[in-house]
């Protein structure tokens, strides 16, 4: 991009048995991807992280259990910004 991003997207389909999906997880893994967007396959065990500052959780409400346990172990040191639409009584 014009600022030196590098963005990608990691969605289901990408999973480590394909060859997009291990050069992608290789690439975040490394650093050398600076803002991923991703579905839930940003959760998968294996998934590593290099130097992660922000994590951005849209819908988190639709999340099951294991999924919230994994946010946990990402969001070890990290800032996390929570977005939902589910109105709050």
């Amino acid at each position: 991009t014009e600022h030196n991003f590098n963005i990608a997207l990691l969605r289901g389909g990408m999973g480590k048995n394909t060859k997009k999906g291990r050069e992608l997880r290789a690439a975040i893994a490394a650093g050398e991807v600076n803002i991923v967007v991703g579905t839930h396959a940003l959760l998968s065990n294996g998934m590593s992280f290099n130097d992660l500052g922000l994590l951005t959780i849209d819908e988190e409400q639709r999340f099951g259990v294991n999924q919230k346990e994994r946010l946990k172990l990402i969001c070890n040191c990290v800032d996390v910004l929570t977005l939902s639409a589910t109105p709050i009584p």
